[in-house]
């Protein structure tokens, strides 16, 4: 259902933010980074860098959990999440 109603709207914050949360339930981080990267695209915020890094954390991606990571803080530097998933 998300993936046909981003054919019809690409840029919806609501459904991409929706997407990625479903694949990151599912343990999908492929699919949820597919999904975060676009957000950021579309509306980069703290909370939205924070979930593309912690994807790629999940992923054993390191390097760039830490730079997505570090962007969030840039938005909010006091972003208490990104700071733990540093740490």
């Amino acid at each position: 259902e998300y993936e046909l109603a981003l054919e019809q709207n690409p840029n919806s914050v609501k459904i991409l933010l929706a997407l990625g949360s479903l694949h990151s339930r599912r343990e999908n981080w492929e699919k949820a980074i597919e999904a975060y990267q676009n957000l950021v695209l579309v509306n980069p915020s703290d909370d939205h860098f924070f979930k593309l890094g912690e994807s790629y954390a999940r992923l054993g991606r390191a390097r760039e959990a830490i730079h997505f990571l570090k962007r969030s803080l840039e938005m909010n530097e006091r972003f208490v999440n990104s700071h733990i998933l540093l740490a």
